[in-house]
């Protein structure tokens, strides 16, 4: 299947930081970063870095989804709890030709939660913020 798009390619317009609140008792945090705002679809790449600036390679990028002009994308990876430190958060970089975007990533209160199930051995995002604040963003 071809498809065909009238979209001009497109830098990313904004990239969004997402850390798990607590791991309670596993071993592993999921931290990760969406992006939107690009085109076409599969032009975009993720990058992660440690908190050494050392590139990783253990990260998944999922499919990007969206419309003509406007597509967003996620990527996670797991980071071991004993290596997770506030002052030293891991950077998520989204690239493609026409732009980068970066974003540190490190712990943080229980803001938001997002929601991720499991369907037909395939991981789903599920889109509903069950908790959400600031109320007001600076």
């Amino acid at each position: 299947m071809v498809t065909v798009s009238s979209a001009q390619p497109s830098a990313p317009k904004s990239i969004f930081a997402l850390s798990q609140c607590s791991a309670g008792s596993a071993e592993f945090l999921t931290v990760g970063c969406l992006t939107r705002g690009f085109s076409p679809a599969d032009s975009l790449t993720f990058k992660w870095k440690d908190t050494t600036q050392k590139d990783l390679n253990t990260f998944v990028q999922y499919p990007a989804f969206g419309s003509d002009g406007d597509y967003t994308k996620i990527s996670h990876m797991r980071v071991k709890k004993s290596d997770w430190n506030p002052q030293n958060p891991y950077t998520c970089e989204a690239s493609n030709s026409k732009g980068t975007l970066t974003a540190e990533v490190a712990p943080t209160a229980c803001n938001c939660l997002l929601n991720s199930t499991y369907k037909k051995g395939v991981k789903e995002w599920d889109s509903n913020l069950l908790v959400f604040s600031p109320a007001v963003f600076a």
